[in-house]
């Protein structure tokens, strides 16, 4: 976009389904804060890059923080999360299931560039903004928590002795600072080392894993 002021008017709306609306409104956002950071995440902007009245937003989402909560719910870390549970989910095999929900933590797609600036936008803004920081506790629990079944199927069958939930918020914590350390330099680490790194401390616990 150029450098024109917040208060310049949007483009007549075109009428579109209520859910076209949402998503127009949650990608405009993410537009919005990977190009200016969390700064760039105003109403105006928003409205602007999404080409609808600033009005849609306080109706679909309740205002902007009711906005900001679903893009970090729905089109990023939920998005990771529920990717890999849901894999996770579908196969039969426990070793099958967990080693699904590692391939998507570890998806070459979620080490991109431009999401790099709208996480760590996110993530700085969780700690001021308690509506946000309540949807991040409530998806990594969740998260953590679909990583400890997943960890206790292969447990059980292998006859193991694990402590499922620390070892499960070990490997998230794991797979979050080796992508931190992959946006700060990328030749430090890549996908796979990343991945790779994360199978063997699984491993140490349950056994070889097949990668």
């Amino acid at each position: 976009m150029s450098g024109q002021g917040d208060t310049q008017s949007v483009p007549r709306f075109r009428r579109e389904r209520p859910d076209v609306r949402r998503k127009m409104l949650v990608e405009a956002a993410l537009v919005c804060l990977a190009r200016d950071g969390i700064g760039g995440f105003t109403i105006d902007r928003i409205c602007r890059e999404a080409g609808v009245s600033r009005g849609l937003i306080g109706h679909y989402f309740g205002g902007k923080d009711g906005l900001l909560a679903e893009v970090y719910r729905g089109s990023l870390y939920g998005g990771v999360a529920q990717r890999g549970a849901g894999a996770g989910q579908e196969a039969e095999a426990p070793e099958v299931a967990l080693m699904a929900i590692v391939d998507a933590t570890f998806a070459p797609d979620f080490f991109d560039r431009k999401m790099v600036r709208v996480w760590l936008a996110l993530w700085d803004e969780i700690a001021g903004n308690p509506a946000l920081r309540e949807v991040h506790r409530e998806l990594y629990g969740g998260y953590r928590g679909r990583v400890a079944e997943a960890i206790a199927g292969v447990a059980v069958m292998r006859g193991r002795e694990v402590d499922t939930a620390a070892l499960a918020q070990s490997f998230v914590a794991l797979a979050d600072g080796l992508w931190l350390e992959w946006s700060l330099d990328e030749t430090a680490v890549d996908p796979v080392r990343a991945k790779a790194a994360a199978v063997a401390m699984l491993g140490a616990h349950l056994g070889p894993l097949k990668v």
